[in-house]
């Protein structure tokens, strides 16, 4: 997403000498927007014990798809019941830095008439996607969430109504500043236009 956003803001000839990025978990994204050390904050998944003094800008839906070894039984499946994962132990993400996550898995499966037996904390995607390729576990992730491909699991729909983690913007409440109201525009224009579903 971020390569694509830097295209868009070239295409409308935003001054990019300003533009600076910086890689944090959603958790630290925040503390550094409150601390105004950073002027935007873009996550999965919404934190909002930690966003008191800033404004949340929902941006998209991005839909939530099993994710289980390439060997796995289902794996030949087109899409699957959640239930059909309930006797499979979930690589899960540390609630330190992804306190959203654990919240979002264990209510999808409770829905699905399961409590999720948990086999790992990762303490990142690339982390919880090796495991599940490694064969121990399976999750729930959306697609995209490493610029790599690891081989050794598949994706697969999940048939649901609530298999979706919200994209949002965060800005400190009151911020009027016309290049940050800019940026949020063209990020909404582009996930409108590309129908990016899988950041």
């Amino acid at each position: 997403m971020i390569f694509d956003l830097i295209e868009q803001l070239r295409y409308a000839n935003f001054k990019m000498d300003c533009i600076r990025f910086h890689e944090f978990n959603a958790k630290r994204q925040l503390i550094a927007l409150k601390n105004n050390h950073i002027d935007i904050s873009i996550t999965r998944g919404a934190d909002t014990a930690s966003s008191e003094g800033l404004e949340q800008i929902i941006l998209h839906k991005a839909e939530l798809f099993a994710v289980i070894p390439a060997a796995h039984r289902l794996s030949g499946k087109k899409m699957l019941n959640l239930d059909e994962l309930k006797d499979d132990q979930f690589v899960v993400l540390s609630e330190k830095f992804f306190p959203f996550y654990n919240k979002t898995v264990t209510a999808m499966c409770k829905n699905a008439g399961f409590t999720p037996r948990l086999g790992f904390c990762a303490n990142g995607y690339v982390a919880a996607l090796a495991t599940i390729a490694a064969g121990s576990c399976v999750g729930i992730f959306p697609r995209g969430i490493v610029n790599s491909i690891i081989p050794g699991y598949v994706y697969i729909p999940i048939r649901s109504e609530d298999n979706f983690i919200d994209i949002s913007c965060y800005l400190r409440k009151g911020e009027d500043r016309k290049e940050i109201i800019d940026i949020i525009s063209i990020i909404r224009n582009q996930l409108c236009n590309f129908g990016l579903s899988d950041i």
